[in-house]
């Protein structure tokens, strides 16, 4: 039976469901954020930033995918290497338009799809030249920071 917990990030309540707490320290665990699947590492809490801040379990928050998106990204890492590129929402929105589909071909910094954050709509970007493997994003669906959008070869 999955354990659910509530948890506030930045005022917004999700609901995180943990079918097993049982692994060991650091082994990758399967989560539900508000019916959405994550995996997460689960580790020792964190060490709050002020003496008033409480320490918060490190299994509650889905963790962001190791690549940042494509305006944050260092360097971008070419398609072709055998290394996907994974390309998640930078913050919390809608999907007003997707713009590719799996297969086809994009160049670094080509518009994958647009989001609608705070009345502002944000292109998502090519973190590299390659091929779309998977597509993610839908049009009228609600993000959150994290999610996969796009996966690029």
């Amino acid at each position: 039976m999955a354990e659910r917990i509530a948890v506030t990030v930045n005022g917004t309540v999700y609901t995180v469901e943990i079918d097993h707490l049982d692994h060991a320290q650091g082994t990758p665990v399967e989560v539900r954020v508000n019916g959405r699947p994550y995996t997460v590492q689960i580790g020792q809490p964190a060490k709050a930033a002020a003496p008033e801040a409480g320490p918060q379990p490190a299994a509650a928050v889905p963790q962001p995918p190791p690549q940042p998106v494509a305006r944050k990204a260092a360097a971008p890492v070419p398609a072709g290497d055998g290394q996907a590129q994974r390309v998640t929402a930078p913050m919390p929105g809608k999907i007003l338009s997707v713009a590719v589909e799996a297969g086809d071909q994009v160049q670094l910094k080509d518009t994958l799809c647009t989001l609608e954050a705070m009345k502002m709509e944000m292109s998502i970007a090519a973190p590299a030249a390659g091929t779309v493997r998977e597509v993610h994003a839908q049009v009228g669906e609600n993000v959150v920071y994290g999610d996969l959008l796009f996966v690029i070869e």
